[in-house]
């Protein structure tokens, strides 16, 4: 029996494993319900099922944006989780920010 995979995303993030596209937005405002508006990489990690090197990795590679104040790097959940779906989907990357303090 063949397998249509076109309609299913092939992420490397469980969150967005075996997810149809177009549930893709209703996945997003599930994983952000409740969410702060910036979470740190370990708890970003959690909300989304891969370990916080994996967030570190994937901030550092712009596939998410992130927020570094300091030595500190923040995640903005909407605009992350937005992107991780894109990335999914298309290879995109998103533009990292950087804040010294």
């Amino acid at each position: 029996m063949a397998v249509n995979n076109a309609s299913v995303s092939t992420s490397p993030v469980p969150a967005f494993n075996a997810v149809r596209l177009n549930d893709t937005q209703s996945l997003i405002e599930r994983l952000c319900e409740g969410a702060p508006e910036f979470e740190k990489t370990r708890e970003f990690a959690q909300r989304v099922g891969v370990s916080t090197r994996h967030v570190e990795r994937m901030a550092a590679q712009g596939t998410i944006p992130a927020v570094r104040i300091g030595k500190s790097i923040r995640i903005p959940v909407r605009p992350a989780l937005e992107a991780m779906a894109s990335a999914a989907t298309s290879g995109a990357k998103a533009e990292a920010v950087t804040c010294d303090e």
